[in-house]
């Protein structure tokens, strides 16, 4: 028989699985259904009302907390999970008709709450481009990881990681801050707790100015410090290139330092003044070194700014010049010792006339010196050096140096000099004008034969004129003066001027004089000159020997060749040892030394003095001028005597208080005829003495010079008067006379002398020695005794005599 056919039930299931759920959002609940339309029994009888069972064999987490309803064709599932994890859930249906159901296994998972958990690890602060250090989730529940961050708060993005932990290398400076999102299966999400990294920014001080690239030597470098990141620390180091060789001065060398971005701005100023003695540019190098702030400290790359010191300018010493008015100077070249750089030169002068100009720059040509004046003159040139390099100049120590110009050597015009054969010329004492150095003189004589050298050097010293024929000869002399000083030597124009040496005549002339000085040694000319002053213990003799001496200096200013002297001393008798007629230009010193060498005593014999004189003129007659100069203390008491009527010269009977003299009386008379005039030079001169004096002087065309009193200083004065009168043919004349006027240590004697004078002598006499008193002669503020005219200077006297008018070059 035709089996009973089978009934298949095809069942089809919904495609989805059961929900996968979280343990804690409540109760499960979910559905199974079956599709189709014939009827179905759910499960197996048993357990009753169960259609959950698990099939033979079948081990599984099988919930037993989840209850099955069936309704219909859909088994309604429900149940609070009493805990987590996979579950798996056996469904069975049959169709009515079929004893073998079939089945289906669902599987579910109950997940526990999401739990974010917290980070541990992890470095901060950290420096930008270290790494974050590891970070390490911990406490979380669930496996879905995903780590996140964000940047000074600015959102949340994926760092890329899901693992439990994290590090990474941060480049960008800020709050980082790190979570993680945790999902437990299907849960919603849960976070960590967040760990914040603080990344300091590295400090970039590239933008560092340097404003001065190129300084002077204790100038002041400035260096304007920037950094990116505010409050950076700067350290900074120094080194010099070169390194050796000099020295920096004390506080003002480069030194390694620190300076802090205090208030925050990201900028800071690095000054320090530098000084070094080297000759040459010093370049320091800063290195510095940006340090952030906080514990970080992170250190930005180092950079460099080099500061270039200059030395200032130097000048090495210009050597001082000396050069001659009209001379050219040595160039100037100025140097220095420093190197690496350029030097320039500016100079000034202070002194124009020189020839040079107030001012200019680099060196000093040469150039003709000029000085028109009469002493050195200084131009004090200061050169201030300039050291310039990288743009900068640097200006030095100012040197000063001399450009000395002295004047061309200069003398006065020498005065010329016209005397005797046989007389000691006036030296020729040469002078300039020129001060400030020292001025010699050479000389060149084309005449020989006067006795002076052919050549010298230096003044011409007093010697013996000599001419031995019958004509004047004529020296000239040419002196050349040399200006030194500095140690240069300058030669000026040379002067010339004549010694004119006359010979005596060989035919007397009828201008010439014949002189007898007859002078009285007697006892009473040994008192003293002046008892009234103790300081005074000159002897009257002495007054009469210094009024000669002054006297025949005097008239060798106007002396002839062939004027003759003669002398004749009385006392007690009569000294005619020196009476003979003598040439006076060659023996005057003889003369004078013949009178200092007489002594007083005896009594006075005047008579006997003058017929001793009378006959020696009378006896030379060649016809000259015959002078008789007497000069007595007085009365005459010695035979012979002068006849006070008569003028005889006789023996008086009985003899006089002095007796009789060894000069025996021949008649002679005192008398105009014999034209011998007759000079009386008389002190102490009372009634009849006085009256027999100017009795012989007036008888024979003389000048009495009669003192009443014992006053034996006007000897040299009446002498004088006396010497006057018998030139007056010669025309001189006493322009002034002024006794005892120094009165002090200065005494300025002012005298007027008319323009029609020629010749000028002056002469001072003093009571003492007076060489150590000054003497000058002043005309218009210009000293003539430095440059024109002849001084003659003894103890007790000057004379000065100058041919005018003068001319002062």
């Amino acid at each position: 028989m035709r089996a009973k056919p089978e009934i298949l039930l095809i069942i089809t299931w919904d495609d989805t699985d059961l929900a996968d759920r979280c343990i804690n959002i409540g109760n499960y609940t979910d559905e199974i259904s079956v599709t189709g339309d014939n009827p179905i029994t759910w499960g197996s009888p048993s357990p009753p009302n169960n259609p959950i069972t698990e099939a033979p064999g079948f081990e599984s987490n099988f919930p037993n907390w989840l209850n099955a309803t069936p309704n219909g064709r859909i088994l309604n599932l429900s149940g609070t999970p009493t805990g987590a994890g996979t579950y798996v859930f056996l469904a069975w249906v049959k169709d009515a008709s079929m004893g073998n159901p079939v089945s289906r296994q669902f599987t579910f998972t109950i997940y526990p709450l999401s739990v974010g958990g917290s980070i541990s690890g992890g470095s901060t602060p950290i420096c930008e481009g270290s790494g974050t250090g590891n970070m390490t989730l911990n406490g979380n529940t669930g496996n879905n990881l995903t780590w996140q961050k964000q940047l000074n708060g600015g959102g949340w993005t994926d760092a890329g990681n899901t693992s439990t932990t994290y590090s990474e290398t941060l480049s960008s400076g800020g709050t980082w801050d790190y979570r993680v999102e945790v999902q437990s299966g299907t849960c919603p999400v849960a976070y960590s707790t967040i760990q914040t990294i603080k990344v300091d920014t590295i400090p970039d001080a590239s933008g560092t100015l340097n404003n001065t690239n190129t300084i002077c030597n204790n100038g002041t470098c400035n260096i304007t410090l920037k950094s990116t990141v505010n409050s950076t620390i700067f350290n900074y180091t120094v080194t010099s290139t070169p390194a050796t060789g000099y020295n920096w001065t004390a506080s003002k060398d480069p030194v390694a330092g620190s300076i802090t971005d205090s208030d925050a701005d990201g900028s800071e100023t690095l000054s320090r003044q530098l000084e070094h003695d080297h000759n040459a540019p010093v370049t320091v190098t800063y290195t510095i070194t940006p340090i952030g702030p906080r514990t970080t400290a992170c250190t930005g790359s180092p950079i460099t700014r080099d500061v270039v010191v200059n030395p200032p300018g130097q000048v090495n010493d210009p050597i001082d010049q000396v050069v001659c008015n009209g001379a050219s100077t040595t160039t100037v070249t100025f140097t220095t010792a420093n190197t690496g750089g350029t030097t320039t030169y500016a100079w000034t002068n202070d002194n124009t006339t020189i020839g040079l100009s107030d001012n200019g720059s680099g060196n000093i040509g040469s150039f003709t010196a000029v000085n028109t004046g009469t002493s050195p003159v200084v131009a004090n040139i200061e050169v201030t050096p300039t050291f310039s390099n990288g743009g900068v100049n640097c200006e030095g120590t100012p040197k000063t140096f001399k450009i000395t110009v002295n004047p061309s050597g200069q003398v006065n015009d020498p005065i010329d000099q016209e005397l005797c054969t046989g007389v000691n010329i006036m030296p020729v004492n040469f002078s300039t004008n020129n001060t400030g150095g020292t001025t010699s003189y050479s000389w060149t004589n084309n005449n020989t034969s006067i006795g002076l050298a052919a050549n010298g050097s230096g003044n011409i010293g007093s010697f013996i004129a000599v001419n031995t024929g019958t004509t004047p000869q004529v020296a000239n002399i040419s002196v050349t003066p040399t200006f030194s000083n500095g140690g240069v030597d300058c030669a000026g124009s040379a002067k010339s001027f004549s010694i004119t040496v006359n010979p005596i005549p060989a035919t007397p002339s009828s201008t010439a004089i014949d002189l007898m000085l007859v002078l009285d040694i007697s006892g009473s000319m040994g008192l003293r000159a002046d008892p009234g002053n103790p300081s005074d213990t000159d002897t009257k003799l002495e007054k009469l020997q210094e009024a000669v001496h002054t006297f025949l200096a005097t008239y060798m200013d106007y002396v002839e060749c062939d004027d003759r002297v003669g002398l004749v001393y009385f006392e007690d008798n009569v000294d005619n040892s020196q009476s003979s007629l003598v040439y006076l230009p060659p023996n005057v010193n003889d003369i004078v030394t013949d009178v200092y060498g007489k002594t007083d005593g005896g009594w006075t014999a005047m008579g006997g003095g003058l017929q001793v004189a009378i006959d020696t003129l009378l006896d030379n007659v060649i016809g000259h001028r015959q002078n008789i100069i007497l000069v007595t203390d007085g009365e005459q008491n010695v035979n012979p005597m002068v006849n006070p009527v008569s003028l005889i010269i006789e023996n008086i009977i009985p003899p006089p208080i002095g007796g009789n003299s060894t000069t025996n009386p021949h008649g002679r008379q005192i008398r105009e005829e014999d034209q011998i005039e007759i000079y009386t030079i008389g002190i102490n001169a009372y009634n009849p003495y006085d009256q027999l004096l100017e009795n012989i002087a007036n008888t024979t065309g003389g000048v009495p010079y009669l003192e009443p009193t014992d006053n034996s200083y006007v000897f040299a004065s009446y002498l004088t008067q006396s010497f006057i009168e018998m030139l007056r043919d010669a025309s001189p004349q006493l322009v002034d006379y002024r006794f005892n006027t120094m009165n002090s240590s200065e005494q300025i004697e002012v005298f007027n002398v008319e323009r029609g004078i020629d010749h000028l002598l002056l002469r001072v006499n003093g009571n003492d020695n007076i060489s150590e008193l000054g003497f000058s002669v002043e005309k218009e503020n210009i000293n003539l005794t430095e440059c024109c005219g002849r001084l003659i200077q003894e103890d007790h006297f000057y004379i000065y005599s100058i041919d005018l008018p003068v001319t002062v070059n």
